[in-house]
């Protein structure tokens, strides 16, 4: 006969799973740290002072060197004004320098840093010495000064050409960009703020010859009829006061064309000086008792000048 189990019979034992760590875990034996550790661990906190002190040491020495490296290009280049730049450099890093035939890097980095400097330097000499003889074709194909070309475009556009082209030729188009932006570039702005400035100035002053040029063309041609007609002899009352009235009106004009009072009285002042000079003695009387009545009378040094002029006349 078959034994009938009885599930509610079996009694399942409580199991419970209670460990600690302290049960299974053993700590090894720390061996102590040896000098050389403990010497490491104390360099952590002093590294970057230490690297620091070390780059320092080494950025003096570099520049130490480079300024021997200036040096001898000043030096050398000094010594031998004969040679061009070019020349000079050659020389250098050929090692053609006593006491130093083997040039460090950052020695080499100073001479190519000073052979920039001079680059500069030369160019400002260079293109002052082209400005002063340079010429363009005006508009009527005639070979002028730059001052008297009016298109300033084609100016400033053939003294950039000429830039370019100098520093092509010295250097072979070959030039560190940063050496050339830190040494040259500032020598290049000096030079073209100096052209500018310069042309500027003889614009100005060619301007105002053409002024003195035109007023003085038409001075002649209000004076001269009068002594060429004798009427500041056969009449002088009327015609002197027709003159100044004249010359007074043209005053003016001169107002209009942009010619100040100063400038209109020293220009007025000149061509009567010039024409008491060549006119017959009898026209000398006239033409002063007509100045008399131009604002520039009123000029002690003008009035004494025309004076004395008219008397050594």
């Amino acid at each position: 006969m078959t034994r009938k189990i009885d599930d509610t019979a079996i009694k399942t034992p409580d199991l419970q799973i209670k460990a600690q760590i302290s049960d299974t875990y053993v700590r090894p034996t720390v061996a102590p740290e040896s000098d050389l550790e403990q010497l490491a661990q104390s360099l952590v906190s002093v590294q970057p002072s230490l690297a620091k002190y070390l780059h320092t040491k080494q950025e003096e020495k570099d520049d130490f060197e480079i300024a021997q490296g200036i040096q001898m290009w000043d030096d050398y280049a000094a010594s031998h004004k004969n040679f061009s730049e070019d020349e000079v450099y050659k020389k250098i890093q050929a090692g053609d320098l006593d006491g130093f035939r083997k040039l460090t890097r950052m020695q080499k980095q100073g001479i190519y840093q000073a052979r920039h400097r001079m680059l500069g330097l030369n160019l400002q000499t260079h293109l002052a010495t082209w400005a002063e003889g340079a010429t363009l074709e005006d508009e009527n194909g005639n070979a002028v000064p730059l001052a008297q070309v009016k298109d300033q475009e084609r100016v400033m556009t053939a003294f950039m050409q000429e830039k370019a082209r100098w520093v092509k030729e010295v250097t072979g188009g070959k030039f560190d960009p940063i050496l050339y932006q830190q040494y040259v570039a500032n020598a290049e702005n000096s030079a073209i703020n100096t052209f500018i400035q310069k042309q500027a100035a003889a614009r100005v002053e060619q301007l105002h010859n053409e002024q003195v040029r035109t007023a003085t063309g038409i001075l002649d041609g209000l004076v001269m009829p009068y002594i060429q007609n004798g009427s500041l002899i056969a009449n002088p009352d009327t015609a002197v006061t027709q003159l100044t009235e004249t010359l007074n009106m043209e005053a003016v004009a001169m107002a209009q064309r942009g010619i100040n009072e100063t400038d209109a009285m020293k220009i007025m002042s000149q061509y009567l000086q010039a024409t008491l000079k060549i006119v017959p003695v009898d026209n000398i009387e006239p033409l002063l008792a007509m100045a008399k009545g131009l604002p520039l009378w009123e000029n002690p040094e003008i009035r004494k000048t025309l004076t004395d002029t008219g008397e050594n006349a």
